[in-house]
């Protein structure tokens, strides 16, 4: 595995970019002391979810659809609605 210092990083970063793309391995260092190594992730094989499908149909299933122009109606009357609560304010 080669080493490159902090300073060829920073200078040199898109060589260093085109080495990882090239399936090398770099350990960084600073002042001489390893610091960390850097290697290409692979890319996900597939889209990673936070749920699947199903469990968000179940939650999401009775929440209504809005129509672009709903939804630019919701969001115009939400800035033009009455004035803010400041929740610091006694009431």
């Amino acid at each position: 595995m080669r080493s490159i210092s902090q300073r060829e990083l920073r200078n040199s970063s898109g060589q260093v970019l085109r080495d990882l793309a090239a399936g090398e391995e770099l350990m960084v260092t600073s002042n001489g002391e390893p610091i960390g190594v850097l290697r290409m992730d692979p890319p996900p094989t597939e889209r990673r979810r936070v749920v699947s499908p199903e469990q968000y149909a179940a939650v999401m299933g009775d929440v209504p659809t809005l129509t672009p122009d709903q939804q630019r109606a919701w969001l115009e009357d939400s800035r033009t609605d009455d004035e803010g609560c400041d929740p610091w304010t006694p009431a």
